[in-house]
């Protein structure tokens, strides 16, 4: 038999990993289940989106006691009417 490719290898390898992937985000869904079902279920939030937040927040949850700070978590603008980095309304 001849040695598999590396076009085959490849293959396989993104396959094995897209399976160990599945089984990661199948256990990140059972701990948000469990430990914090309301992130879950709000419009928009993926297992990935949820895990990062609880990971991120952890036990500290004034980490994101204010709007500005879970902006800046989540890599969100102010939100409108807010001041900009230059001291400028953003409208």
């Amino acid at each position: 038999m001849p040695p598999p490719s590396s076009s085959n290898a490849s293959r396989s390898a993104y396959r094995n990993l897209r399976r160990e992937l599945a089984l990661i985000d199948a256990e990140f869904d059972a701990i948000i289940t469990v430990h914090a079902a309301m992130i879950g279920d709000l419009h928009g939030v993926d297992t990935q989106v949820a895990s990062h937040l609880l990971v991120t927040v952890g036990d500290k949850p004034e980490r994101i006691s204010r709007e500005s700070k879970f902006a800046a978590l989540v890599g969100s603008p102010h939100p409108q009417g807010r001041p900009s980095a230059t001291g400028s309304a953003v409208r």
